[in-house]
């Protein structure tokens, strides 16, 4: 059987300064739109400079230095790692993960098709995720929090792992971000996940909306971005022209993505149709089929309706991991398809 994982983090809250109230002029596109700054600013073309050479705020001096063994040699960081305490599961902000299970599939290689991926969960360890050769003898594992085995669907659980983020980010809204993603070989179902059956954008939306029924004032907008051979494509509006910034506003975020309002689970699912066929096209038009290494981000902000506040989002994210032969059936450069993969991630 092969494995496809997926999981969940918060992190922690990122406070934001008062902006002043934006007006919405009707566009359906509602996320606030900040004024241009001085030259340099986050939301000018120009690169980035200190702040005391762009001349927009005076310059900051950083405090001091806390000094620990990290900063030594390189002999301190065992002494450091003995001496850091473990993260148990279900604690605080430690990433969350879940395993699924599915029919493994040949790869010709009698030897390779032989090992594959079981669980087992036990009270001293929880639930252990392995990989165990022909005769049972496991070859490496993983302390996880779940596991869906062949007959389960990930949708039935979706519970466990998208109820927490959704009330944390239907909350007061402060630059909150959360994440879900999803990470698997082609083979996984890994597509499944999100987009496909087993439908975690339009749960997520549900869930959200749900949790934050009782805020007035408050809307849920989702955006689709596509980020593949190092561009970053808008999978809602084509001609959007998407940069990743960070303001004290809009904390790290798309800037320029297209966001879409839905007041419902049943809104998010002709958003989904859209970015899918769109995301197709995008493949096709990069690559002629060659290559389907890609990112795929959807954003479910929770914000004031009037734009005053940017709000919190949850990031639901599908971090490709296709195996080396391209969908044409050709085997690609190994070396350059690696690069360009783990460059866009």
């Amino acid at each position: 059987a092969t494995a496809r994982q997926f999981g969940s983090s918060m992190a922690p809250k990122r406070s934001a300064s008062p902006a002043p109230p934006k007006a919405n002029g009707g566009k359906t596109s509602p996320a606030p739109q900040r004024p241009a700054t001085a030259k340099g600013g986050s939301r000018s073309a120009t690169p980035t400079r200190k702040a005391s050479d762009a001349g927009t705020a005076p310059a900051v001096k950083p405090p001091p230095m806390v000094k620990s063994k990290s900063m030594g040699s390189a002999s301190d960081l065992e002494e450091l790692d003995t001496d850091s305490p473990n993260t148990p599961l279900n604690s605080g902000s430690r990433v969350r993960a879940w395993v699924k299970l599915t029919p493994g599939v040949s790869s010709g290689v009698e030897t390779e098709d032989l090992i594959c991926v079981k669980s087992e969960t036990s009270e001293e360890t929880g639930t252990t995720v392995f990989v165990a050769d022909s005769i049972g003898r496991k070859l490496a594992s993983s302390q996880v929090d779940g596991v869906f085995d062949v007959n389960s669907s990930v949708a039935d659980g979706a519970g466990e792992f998208l109820a927490p983020l959704a009330e944390f980010i239907a909350g007061a809204p402060s630059l909150k971000t959360g994440c879900l993603f999803c990470y698997g070989d082609d083979s996984s179902g890994r597509a499944e996940c999100l987009t496909g059956a087993d439908g975690l954008v339009e749960a997520a939306a549900g869930r959200i909306l749900a949790s934050g029924s009782s805020s007035a004032g408050m809307s849920l907008f989702m955006s689709a971005t596509f980020i593949t051979m190092e561009l970053l494509h808008d999978l809602l509006e084509p001609s959007s022209n998407i940069q990743i910034s960070e303001s004290q506003f809009s904390g790290l975020h798309f800037e320029g993505a297209h966001w879409q309002a839905i007041s419902s689970a049943k809104d998010a699912s002709p958003l989904v149709s859209k970015m899918t066929a769109r995301k197709e096209e995008v493949l096709e038009e990069l690559g002629a089929g060659l290559s389907a290494r890609g990112c795929t981000i959807v954003g479910l902000r929770w914000a004031e309706s009037n734009g005053k506040s940017y709000g919190n989002t949850l990031f639901l994210v599908e971090l490709a991991a296709p195996s080396i032969t391209r969908s044409s059936g050709v085997s690609g450069l190994q070396l350059d398809d690696y690069c360009s993969i783990n460059t866009s991630l």
